[in-house]
């Protein structure tokens, strides 16, 4: 009789065995299909906040009230309240004084009859806006001819060389317009409206004319940047997509890439941005096998082929290995985030990131030993758990995509230990290529390859700016005056957007 039975009942295991299966496997479909679902139409980790254009005002009025004078504070039992502080308006704006007088017949006293004395005043400051305005420069050069010779002899007063000779542009105009492309990210036909609106017509043409030319101005200034970034220990690298409609010998209207490299010290920080037709391994060859140090980048494997033949060490980005998790847990239901094994490798990161935190002003010296001291035993722990856990998960799913990458990604990911100015992330070269593609969705794409290269020129020179703390247009300005004049070295230097 139990012979009969023990078949059916391992039957029925199996069956019992098979079902869980399918279930499981349905369940890491359904969290790919919801990851899938998040990319495509959630909202991106990264995305800037931007409010909706025609609900912006009901939105800023509902969070947050003018701010007002300081008052003192009002305490209630158990607890204190402070009022808003206005913030002071800018001790260097010009200030223009309306007095308001009482008329002679006010003057007079109401009881005795008597005129009233002044015995003091009481002011208040409010901003006002006085709309951009064009002025025309005319530059008027004497000339001088000897009145006892036959006129042959004639002298003629010196006049600055121009950015642009021959054109009609002055140094302050051709600041505005690259700091309003470039920074506000205002694409040229729209600052074609606004001229106009002032009573000027520029064509975007001209315009764009005169922004490759700029750039091509300040390549010297380009130059010594790649010298002294490429002098340095490390590089931070990342790439975007951007669309240039007419490519040499390529598919119209494709994808081609902007890459940017730098680095970041006090006072001496550099970014570069890149221009290149594709995303392929050629372009790391080129941009970095004359660099020897650290090259701090993402996961694209296409940076291994220079780190084969140059003395380069690459460095990963913690993180990207975060944003891998923290969209897995994106995928799931509430119910299923709530105690979700992934939290654990968040929890990792988390602690990473503390100990960095604490050591944010220390020197390249004492951020090392503090790693070696803290980091290193922490991202010991974390490696074992992955190497754990990729052993449980399907390597297909969300989930099992992110413990690949890590594991996959982790001789990069620790490299950071080694050196006391490498960072546990890639976010700073993240952050110089923000302003490019929020601009990028204003002006959408580059018609040509050399406009695409002028922009990566004038995009290096504004965000390296910046980096050290100068207003781009106020040090545009000072570069596109005084450039042209330049002749040496020395004189090069001195219109560096850092300290040399």
């Amino acid at each position: 009789m139990l012979n009969l039975i023990e078949p059916d009942i391992v039957d029925f295991e199996d069956a019992y065995k098979k079902t869980l299966q399918e279930v499981e496997h349905r369940k890491f479909e359904n969290t790919n299909l919801r990851h899938l679902q998040n990319q495509l139409f959630g909202r991106s980790a990264d995305q800037v906040e931007v409010k909706g254009m025609f609900n912006e005002v009901e939105s800023e009025v509902e969070t947050a009230k003018e701010e007002k004078p300081e008052e003192p504070t009002t305490t209630v039992e158990g607890h204190t309240r402070k009022k808003a502080i206005r913030k002071p308006l800018p001790e260097y704006l010009q200030r223009k004084e309306i007095i308001y007088d009482l008329t002679s017949e006010e003057k007079i006293c109401s009881c005795c009859n008597q005129e009233m004395r002044k015995i003091g005043e009481e002011a208040s400051e409010q901003l006002e806006f006085i709309p951009a305005h064009m002025e025309v420069l005319r530059h008027i050069r004497y000339k001088y001819a000897c009145g006892k010779c036959d006129g042959s002899s004639i002298k003629k007063a010196h006049m600055p060389e121009q950015a642009i000779p021959k054109s009609n542009a002055g140094p302050g105009l051709l600041a505005h317009l690259i700091v309003s492309k470039y920074q506000d990210a205002l694409p040229l036909y729209r600052q074609e409206q606004i001229f106009k609106r002032i009573g000027v017509d520029i064509s975007r043409g001209v315009m764009a004319s005169w922004i490759i030319k700029i750039a091509d101005l300040v390549m010297p200034l380009l130059n010594l940047m790649h010298e002294d970034l490429f002098a340095g220990e490390v590089i931070h690298c990342d790439e975007t997509r951007v669309r240039v409609l007419k490519r040499d010998g390529l598919k119209v209207d494709g994808n081609s890439f902007m890459w940017v490299m730098g680095r970041w010290e006090k006072e001496r920080s550099i970014v570069l941005f890149e221009y290149d037709p594709t995303r392929s391994s050629a372009v790391p060859l080129r941009l970095f096998s004359e660099f020897a140090g650290y090259l701090q980048v993402d996961g694209y494997d296409g940076y291994n082929a220079v780190t084969r033949v140059a003395p380069i060490k690459r460095v990963g980005c913690f993180a990207h290995v975060r944003r891998k998790f923290t969209d897995l847990l994106k995928s799931l239901k509430p119910k299923e985030r709530k105690n979700h094994t992934a939290l654990e490798a968040l929890a990792f990161i988390k602690k990473i990131y503390a100990i960095e935190h604490k050591i944010i002003d220390a020197t390249i010296h004492e951020k090392k030993e503090v790693r070696n001291k803290e980091s290193t035993p922490v991202l010991d722990e974390f490696k074992l758990w992955l190497d754990r856990k990729i052993t449980e998960i399907p390597p297909k799913s969300v989930y099992g995509r992110a413990l690949a990458y890590a594991s996959n990604e982790w001789v990069y990911l620790v490299r950071y230990l080694e050196h006391g100015a490498l960072r546990p992330d890639n976010n700073l070269a993240e952050n110089a290529i923000r302003p490019f593609v929020i601009g990028r969705k204003n002006w959408l794409f580059s018609d040509t390859e050399k406009g695409a290269k002028a922009s990566a020129m004038l995009y290096s020179l504004i965000e390296t700016a910046k980096a050290n703390g100068l207003e781009p247009y106020a040090y545009l300005r000072e570069v596109i005056a005084k450039l042209p004049s330049a002749r040496s070295l020395e004189d090069f230097e001195v219109l560096m957007p850092y300290r040399k």
